[in-house]
């Protein structure tokens, strides 16, 4: 942990958030990244911030930054760093349940939808299968947003990422208004837009089949509940999109 110390009281300047948020993107490299015992060790621990509203030091600093749109392109630097390097040698952590940089991530989301695009990147590197807080983080971004090109690809990272609730959610985005905006006319192909970038940027066209269209038939059943045929027609343009 930093031996740098702040109060919530230092987090009321911006001059101070935006010392901390420079400071942690210039800690930020992949070279040293593997040496971290943890990534908190790169920013300051706030010492009195109320344990039971936020889940950390980091979420502190990020929930004060984001009142200040000034501040908003070094939160946004910090999300693309850690997702960088997370691509490059696997996902860093604040601590046992809390991936590097979800505080920056989540507030920028929650804060205005054109940074959805974003959070979907990051997720998609977070480790799903020692999942914690991604599903509650996503609600809260969703929360009162259209459902459109911007929210699509949390949707798209959060089902294809390997993880432990991907259906779970799935199935909540369709009773929450997914399927009623995948019915109007065009959506359905916007929606395939993002799956075919997704893969393509993630993964490239060689990932393997099996990860790629294993369950997909589910969740098409789950957007037609009543409706047999269009389920397969969706899971079958789903599969010709790589043959």
């Amino acid at each position: 942990m930093s031996d740098k110390e702040t109060t919530m009281r230092d987090l009321e300047s911006k001059e101070k958030l935006g010392e901390i948020l420079k400071s942690l993107l210039e800690g930020l490299n992949a070279e040293d990244a593997e040496q971290y015992d943890w990534y908190c060790m790169l920013y300051p621990e706030v010492e009195d911030y109320e344990y039971e509203e936020y889940r950390g030091s980091e979420h502190v600093i990020a929930a004060k930054a984001i009142q200040h749109p000034e501040l908003h392109p070094l939160m946004v630097q910090i999300v693309e760093k850690v997702t960088g390097i997370a691509n490059e040698i696997g996902e860093l952590w604040n601590d046992e349940e809390d991936h590097a940089a979800a505080g920056f991530a989540r507030e920028l989301a929650v804060y205005n939808k054109k940074y959805a695009p974003l959070y979907a990147q990051y997720l998609a590197t977070n480790d799903l299968n020692h999942e914690v807080y991604q599903s509650e983080d996503i609600w809260d971004i969703l929360h009162e947003k259209e459902w459109d090109k911007d929210i699509y690809p949390i949707v798209v990272s959060r089902v294809f990422t390997p993880g432990q609730h991907g259906r779970e959610d799935w199935a909540g985005f369709c009773e929450s208004g997914l399927t009623e905006a995948l019915m109007k006319d065009g959506e359905m192909d916007v929606f395939f837009d993002v799956i075919r970038q997704f893969f393509d940027e993630k993964w490239g066209l060689d990932y393997g089949h099996s990860v790629r269209f294993g369950h997909f038939g589910e969740l098409a059943e789950m957007i037609y509940p009543d409706d047999e045929n269009k389920a397969k027609d969706m899971n079958d343009r789903f599969e010709s999109m790589y043959e």
